[in-house]
């Protein structure tokens, strides 16, 4: 045996046997990741049953026919759905974004569940039984891990074993990715014709950007563009505006609300709190009545806010425009027209229109040099910062290992001696848990990053955010975190004179093993310590203390109310570069150290779990995107199979080269291919993929869908930016106390009407504040329709807050027209109880109004009669086929009256009206039972009708 492989042997010996994972350890940090994984799933099935404000959000604001299937009482009843519901339904309920990210997560956990049977139960007997002979071998509980890896192997004729399991892996993922590739294409074309997509006003819309000083006017550029694309009929033409200081007058106007709204919410309490002083604040040294000065500050920003907008068509127009088409098939295939044949202006670029809710406008008005000298810095200050996190992680990499403190810090070897089981807590829980927290605090940094780079929709942004959180994860953990520890061991050896700096570089490839050896046993611990971070997302233990301290604590204003049962957006950016960090982890040491398929396979498995109930119950998809964050993940599946190619490549390399085994080359040989073959298949990828998942294949089959024209509005009256028409904030009190308002606002009653100029206020229903689950164009509209609409339509009802228009527009009511088909859901809600998810007679979150509010006209669950938007009449025809009898007549929307902020889009509730009847909801006449839902066409019986 060469002197290379007895220092490597006698190196690992001192190096890792006496502080290295053993059996022992591993079963017990195994043990204290399922005792904390277990606890919290009870402290899960504990809350879940009483808590649907915050374990069931999505449900409680999803309409009917999107809910996922509705959870009974017993507290195991949400296991049955999280493994029943299939793809289908899942499609149908939460998206194809969803989809594919939990088919990620099944993917990884079914490759790891395979190799853990195949991998781990061959490789593992060969690596120990195939090893370094020890004349007295310890306890089986005394074992170290590293006598289980491919470091510890001896007996080259076994090295075909590695081989061949690094084969079937690879095999098994490139028929995966092929899977889900076409699955993704086959569903992604099917998202493409569907009826809500086909009847959607983006969908038939082309963006156009860099567009010249001589074609910024609607009719030059209608002209230009209709004769770009001849075979295709250009609808209509919308180019982008200044605004002037207007968004910054609607940003004071927002922070003037809040303020009064907070002032009310603490002084309106009850007929007692009038006696005291009203409130009061101090403005330029003088003490003023803080609800007359806020009121006078929202009445001055009003005239502004309508002087600005009156002067916005006549500002100065900007370098972006929208482009409508009679169809959507239209739009893609003039899309594909103008990139095969070009613009003829080479600085107008097109691309299919986002929705207005994902653009990022002040980006989007930025010309090309900032866009590309923006670009060009944040890539620097990605690399800088790549760079400079070497440090931390380099410190964290020097302590996540006891003869990494012992080599820096020779004093506490002695201590580190006397208490072993310290030391094995430290290295198996402390340290991974640190390296958890600093990942935690990444993703709002490079958020940042992305946003200021020039991205100009936020779905591109969480994309980013993937890829750059991906990037940095690979190159501080796998190449900084391992050189690092190879670094620390160097520096021990040469402080305890051990070796010199010549003999350091001589050996330098036994120290990478070495180090290696001793990072896999580092990482299956922290893999494994995932499992409690998946549990933690279930039990969403942070949001619960938040919601419970606010409720019960504080005294939050109406909307602060609504927002606190706000279904969350899904994180798909964090939780694609996280998993793809940990698959690649798992992959790289699956042949090295197959015990990590085991963990890795139970933390998918987990993931898999957590987060199918998660985007069922609790998450919603901010902007359904149709699964365009999957190519950047199957790069990274793809990059993750190379960099594993390469590491067994290496791997083989290196023993034949310590044993001068040079028989054993064709092994070595044989690893060659399999990289070679997942670069081949990684460069057909992009040019496969991209044609067939970018734009429309075919026509749609239905023949309405094939000339929208006679339904295409303005497209400047859904994608100008709403800051030019939306109403403002109107500021909303409790309903408990809207009968003390004529005392506050003594001498202002006018200022305190409704919305549509006949009653003191309007009453926002509890039930109702709903978040718009569907990307539908109906808010968009809603709120750009008329240059001064109040957007805000409710049914008079008691039982939730008071919202006051107190600002109205030069329109006392909006002028006649109808709202859009998707308006919301209303249709679907209007006659249904809005039902609690569990179906229990009381939630510790929910106010409980008195039971005299469940009878009569005000009763929730009826149809009200009469409307607040405009002073209109509910229609009380027949109900719509498909539907109850009790669903007659249109329904309100709820939602806040100013603008288009995704942050200021949501309305929630806390449910109010304590009743839990039981609501089987069907799908309404015509959706299907799986796929996308089918397009539900306007009903006039069903629509609201403004005078």
């Amino acid at each position: 045996m060469s002197s290379i492989v007895d220092q490597l042997l006698a190196g690992t010996k001192t190096f890792d046997e006496k502080y290295s994972l053993t059996v022992e350890g591993l079963l017990k940090q195994v043990g204290i990741n399922i005792g904390i994984t277990a606890a919290l799933l009870v402290v899960f099935v504990a809350l879940r049953h009483n808590n649907g404000a915050v374990y069931a959000r999505r449900f409680k604001h999803t309409p009917p026919e999107l809910k996922p299937p509705r959870l009974s009482a017993n507290p195991f009843s949400w296991i049955g759905p999280v493994f029943r519901v299939g793809d289908p339904e899942l499609l149908r309920t939460v998206g194809l974004d969803a989809v594919l990210m939990l088919r990620f997560l099944r993917f990884c956990f079914y490759t790891f569940l395979i190799f853990s049977i195949l991998g781990a139960g061959s490789l593992v007997p060969i690596n120990y039984l195939k090893g370094v002979p020890d004349p007295k071998p310890p306890p089986l509980n005394q074992l170290p891990i590293y006598r289980m890896t491919m470091g510890n192997m001896t007996d080259l004729k076994w090295i075909t074993a590695h081989l061949i399991v690094s084969y079937a892996l690879s095999i098994a993922l490139w028929l995966g990715v092929y899977l889900n590739n076409r699955f993704f294409i086959q569903k992604r074309q099917e998202y493409f014709h569907s009826d809500r997509y086909l009847a959607s006003m983006h969908s038939r819309t082309l963006i156009m950007a860099r567009v010249p000083t001589n074609l910024r006017d609607d009719q030059s550029l209608f002209e230009y563009v209709q004769e770009l694309t001849p075979s295709f009929r250009v609808v209509s033409v919308s180019v982008g505006r200044q605004l002037g200081s207007l968004p910054k007058l609607v940003d004071r106007h927002t922070t003037m609300i809040n303020k009064l709204e907070r002032v009310l919410a603490s002084y309106l309490q009850n007929e007692a709190s009038l006696e005291k002083p009203r409130p009061a604040i101090k403005v330029k040294h003088q003490t003023v009545d803080a609800i007359e000065y806020y009121t006078e500050q929202l009445e001055e920003l009003q005239s502004e806010i309508r002087s600005q907008r009156e002067r916005i068509t006549t500002n100065a127009p900007l370098n972006y425009a929208f482009v409508a088409y009679a169809s959507a098939y239209d739009a893609h295939m003039a899309l594909k027209s103008i990139r095969k044949g070009g613009t003829g202006n080479a600085r107008i670029q097109a691309a299919l229109a986002p929705h207005p809710r994902d653009i990022i406008w002040e980006n989007l008005t930025l010309p090309p040099t900032a866009k590309a000298t923006r670009k060009t810095l944040m890539r620097i200050a990605i690399f800088l910062f790549c760079c400079a996190a070497t440090v931390p992680t380099s410190l964290l990499s020097m302590v996540t290992t006891v003869p990494g403190i012992t080599g820096l810090f020779p004093q506490s070897k002695p201590w580190f001696d006397g208490n072993p089981q310290f030391a094995s807590f430290w290295q198996t829980l402390i340290s991974p848990l640190i390296l958890a927290i600093y990942f935690m605090i990444l993703p709002f940094f490079f958020r940042m990053l992305s946003r200021l780079q020039g991205i100009t929709t936020k779905t591109a942004v969480e994309r980013a955010v993937m890829k750059k959180m991906y990037l940095y994860w690979m190159f501080s953990q796998v190449i900084v975190f391992t050189l690092m520890g190879v670094l620390t061991q160097l520096v021990s050896d040469v402080q305890s004179n051990k070796k010199t700096v010549a003999q350091l570089f001589e050996n330098l490839v036994p120290n990478i093993v070495s180090s290696l050896n001793l990072t896999s046993s580092f990482w299956i611990n922290y893999i494994s310590l995932r499992w409690i971070n998946n549990t933690l997302e279930l039990v969403q233990l942070i949001s619960l203390l938040i919601i419970f301290s606010r409720r019960y604590f504080t005294r939050p204003t109406p909307r602060q109310v609504r927002q606190l049962s706000k279904p969350p957006d899904f994180d798909y950016a964090v939780v694609y570069a996280t998993y793809s960090f940990l698959f690649v982890l798992t992959l790289i040491f699956s042949v090295y150290a197959p015990l990590i398929l085991i963990v890795g396979m139970v933390l998918f498995a987990l993931g898999l779990l957590v987060f199918k109930y998660q985007l069922m119950y609790v998450y919603t998809t901010r902007v359904e995107t149709a699964g365009l964050m999957w190519r950047a993940v199957v790069n990274r599946i793809l990059f993750s199979t190379v960099l594993f190619q390469l590491y067994v490549l290496l791997a083989i390399r290196f023993k034949i080269q310590s044993y001068d085994a040079l028989g054993y080359m064709n092994q070595w040989a044989l690893a060659i291919p399999p990289p070679c073959i997942t670069f081949i298949i990684a460069v057909a990828h992009r040019f496969w993929l991209e044609p067939r998942m970018a734009l429309m294949q075919s026509a749609p089959a239905n023949e309405k869908f094939q000339d929208m024209s006679h339904e295409t509005k303005n497209v400047g009256d859904w994608f100008i930016r709403p800051l030019y028409k939306e109403s403002e904030t109107t500021p909303m009190v409790s309903q408990k106390v809207k009968h003390l308002l004529h005392r506050v606002y003594q001498g202002r009653r006018s200022m305190i009407e409704p919305k549509g100029g006949n009653a003191d206020g309007s009453i926002v229903p509890g039930t109702n504040l709903r978040y718009d689950f569907r990307d539908t164009e109906s808010e968009s509209t809603s709120m750009v329709g008329h240059e001064y609409s109040d957007s805000s339509m409710m049914q008079s009802f008691n039982g939730g807050e008071y919202e006051m228009n107190s600002f109205k527009g030069p329109h006392e009511s909006p002028p006649p027209r109808y709202l859009d088909q998707d308006s919301a859901y209303g249709d679907h809600y209007q006659g249904y109880p809005p039902g609690d998810f569990h179906g229990q007679p009381h939630h510790p979150f929910h106010d409980q109004p008195p039971a005299e509010m469940l009878q009569g006209p005000h009763n929730p669950y009826q149809p009200s009669p009469s409307a607040m938007y405009g002073g209109s009449d509910y229609h009380t025809g027949p109900p719509p086929p498909g539907q109850p009898p009790s669903m007659r007549g249109g329904h309100p929307q709820a939602h806040d009256s100013f603008g288009y902020d995704p942050d200021q889009i949501y309305d929630d509730y806390f449910d109010q009206t304590g009743s839990r009847q039981p609501s089987m909801m069907p799908p309404p006449n015509g959706a299907s039972q799986g796929g996308f839902p089918p397009h539900q066409p306007p009903n006039p019986d069903s629509q609201w009708r403004p005078y």
